[in-house]
């Protein structure tokens, strides 16, 4: 049985946007060797002024490898850096809380060492030859208003909710079915306009790629309904909001 449980789609909805916003690569397919890279890097957008952990995927160590370096940059300005003794597997260092940090500015994670061809570390990468890492941060995604978090200290934001009452539909279906139909809205807030059309892009991707999520709770279509126009809240922080159009099948 599958109930309307609005409570349960937006939380659906904030953990597939959290999974593919925030910072990572993690496929694991394959491998890039240090030896024969000297560098290994990933870059992406860290949409948040604070760091609490990142980490990279060894998937395979030759011999006995000197450590590594795994540094973290926002531009040039190297914002954390450790020396590890890799091991196979996730290797995820704490990082204390980071001021000064660009969100709107590209960021990379960066693997640099001493290796030869009989002491190497081998990292993880997916086929487009990108370091599998991860950059965990404050969390930024919401499912009330946040007033107190909009302003300009902390950015950006994103409030998911559900936008208008359900409307059900019986047509062509038995008594024990129900299609459903409403829409989910989420409000973007940051102070750069390019960085909330960023995060509108990754969250419609996010969501396109969540099929098996989704279903898991009858959700059985997600289009593209309204967005809006760029407005300001307030001087220095802008928002847009963006929202989907969802089918789901409910039995009773």
């Amino acid at each position: 049985m599958v109930t309307l449980n609005l409570e349960e789609i937006k939380l659906q909805f904030m953990n597939s946007i959290r999974t593919y916003l925030y910072p990572q690569q993690t496929v694991t397919t394959n491998s890039v060797s240090l030896y024969d890279n000297t560098i290994v890097s990933g870059t992406f957008n860290i949409f948040s002024e604070s760091i609490n952990s990142y980490g990279v995927y060894v998937s395979q160590i030759d011999g006995s490898p000197n450590p590594f370096v795994m540094s973290i940059y926002n531009g040039s300005r190297l914002l954390a850096a450790s020396t590890i003794n890799g091991t196979v597997g996730w290797n995820t260092i704490s990082c204390s809380a980071v001021e000064d940090i660009v969100t709107s500015r590209a960021s990379s994670i960066v693997i640099t060492g001493d290796m030869d061809g009989s002491n190497n570390y081998y990292f993880a990468t997916n086929n487009t030859g990108n370091l599998a890492f991860t950059v965990r941060v404050t969390d930024f995604v919401y499912k009330i208003f946040p007033i107190k978090q909009i302003d300009s200290d902390n950015l950006p934001v994103v409030v998911v909710d559900v936008d208008g009452r359900p409307i059900a539909d019986e047509r062509y279906l038995t008594g024990d079915q129900i299609w459903f139909y409403f829409n989910i809205k989420a409000e973007v807030y940051s102070k750069y306009t390019q960085e909330i059309d960023r995060i509108i892009s990754m969250m419609d991707n996010g969501i396109g790629r969540d099929r098996e999520g989704f279903a898991t709770i009858g959700i059985k279509h997600i289009s593209h309904n309204n967005i809006s126009k760029l407005e300001y809240v307030k001087p220095e922080v802008y928002t847009r909001n963006v929202t989907w159009r969802i089918r789901q099948l409910v039995t009773r």
